[in-house]
């Protein structure tokens, strides 16, 4: 035998579904129809100013390659250097 579940409240009784059918809708569209050509003029600056940040962000990485590179051939000549010195 199979029990059925109680039927839930008809769309009517509940508050939810009636505000939200009488909520006023906008008629209209803020973005005008011919608004495409700004947008990719926008679009295309904005990936040329990520392609330079991109650039300068490789330019800095290749200078603290450089610098820790540079520091470590200065510690091994420094321990060189001390190596001579002790007896």
């Amino acid at each position: 035998m199979l029990v059925s579940s109680p039927a839930p409240p008809p769309l009517a009784l509940t508050p939810r579904p009636c505000r939200l059918v009488s909520k006023p809708l906008r008629p209209e569209v803020d973005v005008p129809a011919g608004d495409l050509p700004r947008e990719a003029a926008q679009l295309s600056e904005l990936r040329q100013a990520h392609e330079a940040l991109g650039q300068l962000l490789g330019v800095k990485d290749r200078m603290i390659w450089d610098l820790v590179r540079e520091r470590d051939a200065l510690k091994v000549r420094c321990l060189r250097v001390r190596s001579y010195r002790t007896p």
